[in-house]
């Protein structure tokens, strides 16, 4: 550059020598204005030719990002939603007394297992025994008429009067004794099943009345857990479908599968009911427990799957960002995909990736598309 300075110079001095007309003044001038034009260009040139040195040097200095990676494959996924679930009992039953008078006797306490049948308590009865007695008496003076009257009847010598009432009034008196047999049955409060007393609401000496409850028993061997489902799933899950139960109170949990769905919305909750039934060997699971049930509600055992946490968005939708090669230098490449479905963990991907490339599962965040990368190990 300064050589050329120079001989533009040169130039102008042997120009400005050889010039003896009267025009020689003008001449200066409009070379020095020329002069002028081409040092500005001069300092252009020299400017372009410093900022192309920088972006060599830039380029020769490029910052590689470091990522790791992860190969796109086929796994199991599994979607599923968790509600809370609430143990029952098939038979969780309140056995209430079918005669009203004072309890004398409480054969059982809570706790106790009983068989079907068993007496668990007894109501005073003295004043029914009484009646009985007396009914018995008279019923034996009856029978003794009838059967007289039956004799001299078929003898034809007693009217049809006197056999009818005679007939009459046995029968009466053997239909009262089974009233009241009936009745005696009903002072004493028995077990309707198997199961164990899980609530005694009576005590020995108190007053108790006709239906009201006195001992709850309980068949622990056929406890379930129920839960409210909301509507929104209605179509998704299925009799059979896999469960896992949890107890959080006591660190416990069980896989199994929905027994029973109810085919009916409830109005106020918009909810339905599923059934699934608890293990007869987790005997320490008890009625009116809490726990969370994790509805699985679908399941593809070859889904094309990748972590969740990568996937980002912008306004044209879902990308990531996958390993590609140009110029022989590995660069980011920005893709978009299509997500059928995902969990807390795992996306499954419907359109967008194949299995086999490889996705940036770390260091992305910071990338554009096109840039170089350094796969960390």
């Amino acid at each position: 550059m300064k050589t050329k300075h120079i001989s533009i110079i040169a130039l102008l001095a042997i120009l400005i020598m050889s010039c003896g007309s009267p025009d020689s003044q003008k001449q200066i001038s409009r070379l020095e204005s020329k002069k002028a034009e081409l040092q500005e260009k001069i300092a252009k040139i020299d400017k372009q030719i410093i900022e192309l040195k920088t972006g060599l040097d830039d380029t020769e200095n490029i910052r590689l990002v470091p990522v790791h990676v992860e190969t796109v494959q086929e796994r199991r996924f599994q979607n599923y939603f968790t509600v809370q679930g609430n143990v029952t009992s098939d038979n969780n039953i309140q056995v209430p007394a079918e005669y009203s008078g004072i309890v004398k006797t409480l054969h059982y306490n809570e706790g106790d297992y009983v068989q079907k049948g068993t007496v668990l308590a007894e109501i005073d009865n003295a004043l029914l025994l009484r009646q009985k007695a007396e009914l018995e008496t008279n019923l034996e003076l009856a029978i003794t008429s009838y059967e007289r009257q039956k004799r001299l009847w078929e003898q034809e010598i007693g009217s049809e009067m006197q056999y009818l009432q005679a007939k009459n009034q046995k029968e009466g008196l053997e239909n009262r004794l089974k009233t009241l047999n009936q009745q005696l049955s009903q002072t004493k409060i028995t077990a309707p099943i198997n199961g164990t007393i899980d609530k005694v609401f009576i005590k020995a000496g108190e007053n108790i009345q006709m239906s009201m409850p006195a001992f709850r028993i309980v068949q622990l061997s056929r406890l379930k857990v129920e839960a409210e489902v909301s509507e929104k799933y209605v179509a998704d899950i299925h009799k059979g479908d896999s469960v896992i139960v949890s107890f959080s109170s006591i660190d416990t949990e069980f896989v199994s599968a929905i027994q029973a769905i109810s085919q009916v919305i409830d109005p106020d909750t918009r909810t339905f009911t599923i059934e699934i039934k608890v293990p007869e060997n987790l005997d320490f699971i008890k009625p009116n427990m809490l726990s969370r049930v994790k509805v699985f509600n679908y399941i593809n055992p070859n889904a094309t799957s990748i972590p969740l946490n990568i996937i980002q968005k912008n306004e044209l939708g879902n990308f990531v960002f996958v390993v590609s090669e140009a110029e022989g230098n590995k660069i980011a490449e920005r893709r978009s995909i299509v997500v059928k479905q995902n969990n807390t963990k795992l996306a499954e991907i419907e359109a967008g990736l194949k299995v086999g490339e490889v996705v940036i599962t770390d260091g992305y965040q910071n990338l554009s598309n096109g840039q170089q990368i350094e796969i960390l190990k």
